[in-house]
C-alpha cells in the first residue's frame, strides 16, 4: 500500500490517490479533522483524483460496476461521490473544476465516435462544448466565470486553441 497526492487548495485539503490493501486504487481527501478520507467508486474498483477546489470539491474519474468503464465524478462531504455522466459513451473524464463546482473535460460520444469537450454543473448536468468543424474537441481549464478554453479541430483536421462561454459558445483562436 502506498499514497500519492495530486492537489492541494486553500483550506490545506491535500487530494491524492491511495493503493488499498487489496490492491485498489482510490480517491482520497485528507484534512487534519478527519484525516484520509477514501472517497468510494462508482460501483467498480477504483477511482482515481484529478482536481480540487478551494469549498473542498473533489473531480476524479471511477470504474463503474463492470470495471471496464469510467465515469467522471464529483464529490464533496455532504454528498459523497455523484456520477457526471457521458455524452453517450461509456466513459467520460474530467480535466478541472472552479469555484462554482463547474466541471470541464471530455467524453467519446455514442458509439464512439468521436471525443468532445464538456461542461458539467449541477443545475444543467453535462453539456456537449462542441467541435470547430471537426470530429474532437477537448477542454483544458475553467476559470471562476465560467469559461472554459482547449482545443478543437476544424474540418481539415487542424488543432485550434478556442474559448467556450455560455453566452457566445465555442469561440476559434486561430
Amino acid at each position: 500500500a502506498g499514497s500519492s497526492p495530486v492537489a492541494i487548495n486553500a483550506a490545506g485539503q491535500v487530494l491524492g490517490q491511495s493503493l488499498t490493501a487489496n490492491a485498489r486504487t482510490r480517491a482520497f481527501v485528507w484534512d487534519s479533522t478527519h484525516g484520509m478520507q477514501d472517497l468510494g467508486a462508482l460501483g467498480g474498483d477504483n477511482s482515481r483524483p484529478v482536481a480540487i477546489n478551494d469549498a473542498g470539491q473533489v473531480v476524479g474519474y471511477a470504474y463503474t460496476a463492470w470495471n471496464a468503464e469510467f465515469h467522471a465524478f464529483i464529490w464533496d462531504a455532504a454528498h459523497g461521490m455523484q456520477d457526471l455522466g457521458t455524452l453517450g459513451s461509456p466513459s467520460s473524464s474530467p480535466i478541472a473544476i472552479n469555484a462554482a463546482g463547474q466541471v470541464v473535460g471530455h467524453s467519446w460520444t455514442a458509439g464512439f465516435a468521436s471525443r468532445h469537450a464538456f461542461i458539467w454543473d449541477a443545475t444543467g448536468g453535462m453539456q456537449d462544448l462542441g467541435t470547430l468543424g471537426g470530429t474532437v474537441s477537448r477542454s483544458i481549464a475553467i476559470n471562476d466565470a465560467g469559461q472554459v478554453t482547449g482545443y478543437a479541430f476544424t474540418p481539415g483536421n487542424s488543432e485550434h486553441a478556442f474559448i467556450w462561454d455560455a453566452i457566445h459558445g465555442m469561440q476559434d483562436l486561430g
